[in-house]
């Protein structure tokens, strides 16, 4: 839309959507190219709820044509969120967030963030379907995992886990891990029918609920959580208990 006006009608949702929160989407590397009231005057032209600021430098390292230009960005994402009235989120994309990176996001007002961590799409392997032979190799499984990076980044802002989910029972576990709100894509991009596939999701997530005794999200993110294979080794990597405590958090940056 910024790039060319033309296709401005075709981000004006709201009548099909009256109730539904919409979040706009932009790059981190394009808020060198585009002012703040730019961007602004887009958000409110599509009535946007919320602004999400994607980071993807896995993406852009590893194609030809990338732009790997991510200095000053830290100060010119300040801006932004000194300066809209809306929320604003910043999301991966497919590589995870660290912990460091959350606190840090945290201290210069970012909203949420969306950890979308290693375990659903690979942008890197994205990528290497093009074939280029200018495409940066071996880099097709980098990244943080989903559940550890949403244990990393618990008690810094409010988190959405997403990243590889797949059912009902993953949204329960990334709750029970320290997730606020949890996204997904692929399975309902492929479903035939996607209501049902959300009210499937539903009742698995009730019924995880039921039997852990959670009479709501906040009991059931309040539960015990016994963590064990590929993340336990991951998590007992990292050497630390990370989950949930701010000022251990900046300890251990």
């Amino acid at each position: 839309m910024l790039e060319n006006p033309d296709t401005t009608d075709t981000f004006m949702i709201r009548d099909i959507a009256p109730d539904v929160p919409i979040i706009g989407n932009i790059g981190i590397s394009q808020l060198q190219e585009y002012s703040i009231e730019q961007i602004s005057q887009m958000l409110k032209k599509t009535d946007c709820d919320a602004v999400a600021v994607h980071l993807n430098p896995l993406q852009e390292v590893t194609q030809p044509e990338g732009d790997v230009n991510f200095k000053g960005l830290t100060a010119k994402l300040k801006e932004l969120c000194d300066q809209l009235s809306i929320p604003v989120i910043v999301k991966e994309t497919g590589a995870g967030m660290s912990m460091h990176t959350a606190y840090k996001l945290k201290t210069i007002g970012v909203d949420m963030i969306d950890v979308s961590g290693t375990g659903g799409t690979s942008w890197s392997k994205v990528e290497y379907y093009r074939k280029d032979k200018n495409v940066t190799p071996g880099l097709g499984d980098w990244g943080i995992p989903t559940a550890v990076s949403v244990i990393m980044c618990s008690g810094s802002v409010p988190l959405i886990a997403s990243g590889g989910i797949r059912s009902g029972i993953d949204i329960a576990k990334s709750i029970a891990i320290g997730a606020d709100y949890v996204g997904a894509a692929l399975p309902l991009l492929k479903s035939d029918n996607p209501d049902a596939l959300i009210k499937t999701w539903h009742k698995q997530l009730k019924t995880v609920m039921f039997l852990t005794g959670s009479n709501n999200i906040a009991k059931l993110k309040d539960n015990e959580v016994f963590i064990t294979g590929k993340t336990a080794q991951t998590l007992a990597g990292l050497g630390k208990i990370i989950r949930g405590d701010e000022n251990q958090g900046v300890d251990n940056e």
